[in-house]
């Protein structure tokens, strides 16, 4: 989209670390290396020294995919 578009040329860009690896599976096809949006936000977060709400999020997006996967396996989980 970057590329495609005129308008966001001049936007500044961020580089994420190299290695690293995504809890989030509700996509299959997702090449190695790849973030999903939230785990993005979280590290954007943590790079601008947004510590706490790195880890607020963190937390949130993890009971997430906790979840959504026992919902994937029909399992109860307590709360």
């Amino acid at each position: 989209m970057l590329r495609q578009s005129p308008w966001l040329e001049d936007i500044p860009t961020v580089t994420l670390p190299e290695g690293l690896t995504t809890a989030y599976s509700l996509r299959r096809n997702q090449p190695s290396g790849s973030l999903c949006t939230c785990e993005v936000g979280i590290e954007i977060l943590a790079a601008l020294g947004e510590q706490e709400n790195a880890r607020a999020i963190s937390a949130y997006f993890h009971q997430f995919m906790l979840m959504f996967e026992a919902d994937r396996q029909h399992i109860a989980l307590s709360q």
